[in-house]
């Protein structure tokens, strides 16, 4: 027998096997076939159906698409994956899926679906198209809600000495105080 032992499993794709058949006298006579395995169905698609994301002080957080993932499998093989807003806006399309989804300041306070791939098949590096390998992947939803904690900067005018006489009650002409937020 070459190639898989009887009884072990085929790995996917096609194998050779050969039979050898021997007799009592010693005759012996082959016999060879392919053997092909195909992957015809879908992985199971996981999700981590909440998740709250913070952003960083460049207003913005990038997000792995393995965050989304909560026990994803596939049959034969490993799997990978890729993600997705639901609804495009400046943080980001919806017309790709990506390796990592953007958050940023416009989505704080909301909740924003994201599309989970999963696939059976190594994917590319990068973008890809919203069919790309699609007989070979699975989806499922998560729900990001997006916070700001950090707090803004403020920073005072210089300190000033002014007489009770010629004190302004506006303020504007002793400086005005500055303001920085992600």
């Amino acid at each position: 027998l070459n190639g898989p032992a009887s009884g072990s499993n085929f790995p996917e794709g096609v194998s050779n096997v050969t039979w050898r058949a021997m007799d009592a006298a010693g005759n012996t006579k082959t016999c060879s076939f392919s053997v092909t395995v195909t992957d015809n169905v879908p992985p199971v698609a996981a999700c981590d159906e909440i998740t709250q994301v913070t952003l960083g002080i460049d207003g913005m957080a990038l997000i792995n698409a393995s965050t989304f993932d909560d026990g994803s499998y596939d049959n034969c093989s490993p799997v990978y994956f890729k993600a997705r807003r639901m609804d495009d806006n400046d943080c980001q399309t919806n017309t790709k899926f990506h390796d990592q989804v953007k958050f940023c300041c416009e989505d704080v306070g909301d909740t924003i679906t994201i599309v989970f791939r999963v696939y059976d098949v190594p994917v590319v590096p990068g973008p890809v198209d919203l069919d790309y390998e699609e007989w070979h992947a699975n989806d499922c939803m998560v729900q990001v809600y997006v916070d700001d904690k950090l707090k803004p900067t403020c920073t005072s005018p210089a300190n000033v000495t002014v007489s009770c006489e010629a004190f302004d009650p506006s303020l504007w002409a002793y400086g005005m105080a500055t303001a920085t937020d992600n």
